[in-house]
């Protein structure tokens, strides 16, 4: 046998159990296709359900369908003795499957106005393609487990081996390829906090889903209203009119067509505006609104991510996927889902805080620019990095002194081990983190031929940092002014309160000096400012390391039902409060 064929031979055996698993795949799937569209057209022309509805009937249809194929033919050979779990994690996917397929279906409908029968169908089909490699990814990983592999089936490393295909499951690495990569690169460590997060990600998905048909249902208007309101309502009017016009040339605008008000549009960052305008241009026919919502969903899975990375790489996984759980149903999570800022300073500052805590101060710097060029809190993520860098060049010039030995030269350091690093990383993190917010401050003051031009706008905005007198007033006011007061006033005190609170058991909790750090400033930023007073609670938002002590709470109940309940309990209140505070307010949140 010739070394071509021996490779052919090696190759056919290796491929060919995925070969077969993604063919009987196919052929369940394309019949649960099948029937998912037969049922949708004969649903839409029959009777007068709406589109979304039908499609939701037609996959309810097609997954009870699917089920018996998949357990009965693709997947005959899986794991047969805990059919109960199965059985719910199996619903559990295909439910996260039908928001991916309907949830496109819902967006061209309601979002664009396409809904001809050929639209309809044409996005139907769409949506299944998405959610079919979600479930193929997910049946083979997580429901249909693999039977355990029997002492000496196979030998370990032999290609085509009958064990092999049980040997790589266990792993859990099948289905996600490997690139050629040295051990511990980037890539691997990505792959494998993605994976550690998805439980995590798909509760806030979930969380977050249940919040958006809490708007659908509560709202007075058509669902493509409610989606058009999250995109361009109160401040989210203004990001997109600085990414289609830019900023103003002067303190007082004319109010031209587009523009909110005759108040400055310099007192929001740019790097939420550049986003959308990047996508926008990427996808015009999303138009500015669509834009809008695609980035602040991609920005939220992000920073759903990251809060996860860091959180489970202080306390674990299981206080980490908590802990982002509350972070999407906190009582102004509606923001994650609407055209604000929060979720894209929230992932760069989760990110930020991670890089710091893993020493990696080049990226811990470049978030932090970035997260400077985001929000105002922005200050917070640079002190952070600041105070953290300084702590590690201070711990380690100590460490020097007591030692009292010098640094070994590059070469005999190279032969030893792994490069100590060096300290000019943690200086110049220190030197890069705050240059993003300076920089806008600075920029802002060029352009209007003032260095104090940035706060005078903010003034213009009812915006300074007076150290709490005005909050101090309010709360004043809380008890001394007509009791009928406004829903979203008392709300907002209460998360103050909440916030302080927290604060203070995050110091007790010891938690690392970045989070720490960054809770503080967070905190006091929402409680020093005079700007508007139902906005204090969003200025909250990104200060998740507040929640982690709840999340630790919960973690340690005695019945595993316990924080499933307070979890669901909360994600429903706070979601008619965000639909309250988003589509019935009076007040901007």
């Amino acid at each position: 046998m010739s070394v071509r064929d021996r490779r052919a031979e090696v190759s056919t055996a290796a491929w060919s159990p995925l070969a077969r698993e993604v063919a009987r795949f196919a052929v369940v799937g394309g019949t649960g296709v099948a029937v998912n569209l037969l049922t949708f057209n004969l649903v839409r022309h029959l009777t007068s359900i709406a589109v979304v509805p039908a499609g939701i009937i037609a996959t309810v249809v097609s997954i009870a369908v699917n089920y018996v194929g998949f357990r009965y033919f693709t997947y005959r050979d899986r794991d047969k003795s805990r059919r109960a779990r199965e059985i719910g994690l199996f619903l559990v996917f295909s439910a996260i499957g039908l928001l991916i397929e309907n949830g496109v279906l819902a967006v061209a409908t309601y979002g664009f106005g396409w809904d001809s029968p050929l639209q309809s169908n044409v996005f139907k089909f769409s949506g299944i393609a998405l959610a079919t490699l979600f479930r193929f990814w997910s049946y083979r990983i997580w429901v249909f487990r693999v039977l355990p592999e029997s002492p000496g089936a196979s030998q370990p490393g032999s290609r085509g081996a009958p064990g092999r295909k049980g040997a790589v499951r266990a792993s859990g690495t099948a289905g996600w390829p490997r690139r050629a990569g040295p051990p511990g690169s980037f890539l691997d460590e990505a792959r494998a906090s993605l994976r550690s997060a998805t439980p995590g990600i798909l509760a806030f998905i979930a969380a977050r889903t249940g919040s958006l048909l809490a708007l659908v249902l509560l709202g007075s208007g058509t669902p493509r209203h409610t989606l058009h309101r999250l995109a361009v309502h109160w401040d989210a009017a203004w990001y997109i009119d600085i990414a289609r016009h830019g900023y103003d040339h002067s303190l007082h605008p004319p109010v031209a067509a587009g523009h909110p008000s005759p108040r400055s549009n310099l007192a929001f960052f740019p790097l939420y505006p550049a986003l959308i305008k990047a996508v926008h241009t990427a996808l015009p026919v999303a138009g500015w609104g669509g834009a809008a919502l695609l980035v602040v969903g991609a920005c939220a899975l992000v920073a759903a991510w990251g809060i996860h990375a860091v959180t489970a790489y202080c306390y674990g996984r299981r206080v980490a996927v908590l802990t982002t759980v509350l972070w999407g149903i906190a009582p102004l999570a509606v923001v994650e889902s609407a055209g604000y800022s929060e979720a894209a300073f929230t992932a760069l500052a989760a990110w930020a805080l991670l890089a710091v805590l893993r020493h990696k101060w080049p990226a811990a710097a470049a978030l932090s620019v970035a997260a400077g060029l985001t929000r105002p809190a922005g200050v917070a993520v640079a002190v952070a990095v600041m105070a953290a860098a300084c702590h590690e060049v201070v711990q380690r010039h100590r460490r020097r002194r007591a030692s009292a030995v010098p640094d070994p030269p590059p070469a005999q350091a190279q032969a030893s081990g792994p490069a100590p690093m060096r300290l000019w990383q943690p200086v110049t993190a220190f030197v890069a983190a705050p240059l993003g917010w300076l920089g806008f401050i600075a920029w802002t003051g060029r352009r209007m031929h003032d260095w104090r031009a940035y706060f005078r706008i903010q003034s213009m905005w009812n915006s300074r940092f007076d150290f709490g007198i005005h909050t101090a007033g309010q709360f004043r006011g809380l008890f001394t002014r007509d009791p009928s007061a406004h829903l979203s006033f008392s709300i907002t005190a209460l998360l103050l309160v909440a916030g302080l609170i927290l604060l203070a058991v995050t110091i007790a909790q010891r938690q690392p000096l970045p989070l720490v750090i960054y809770s503080l400033i967070i905190t006091a930023i929402a409680l020093g400012d005079t700007g508007h007073w139902s906005s204090r609670g969003r200025f909250l938002l990104p200060a998740f390391p507040l929640l982690i002590p709840v999340a630790t709470g919960l973690s340690q109940a005695r019945k595993r039902l316990t924080p499933i309940a307070v979890t669901a309990g909360l994600g429903t209140l706070t979601a008619c409060y965000g639909a309250y505070v988003m589509l019935y307010s009076v007040r901007a949140p």
